[in-house]
């Protein structure tokens, strides 16, 4: 943020995917980052991260559920 970007690429979660973190946090963690990035009227492209197969199902459905409310509640970020 030092360098007053004018876009910024997200692409942040999948270790806390794979290493089973509770996606809670990693919900924190970028609610906190894109509410930054948007108070500062930065262009933000903000990327889903999927998590592999072989963790839990309910784990890859909390991590999808996590990146898609993320999506809702900052309409203003790119979603892809």
């Amino acid at each position: 943020l030092s360098h007053d970007p004018d876009i910024m690429i997200v692409a942040l979660g999948a270790n806390d995917g794979l290493r089973g973190y509770d996606p809670r946090v990693t919900y924190e963690s970028l609610d906190s980052i894109l509410r930054t990035l948007d108070t500062r009227g930065i262009v933000t492209v903000f990327a889903g991260i999927e998590v592999p197969w072989f963790q839990s199902v309910p784990m890859v459905r909390a991590f999808h559920d996590t990146f898609t409310r993320l999506a809702r509640e900052h309409p203003r970020a790119i979603y892809v």
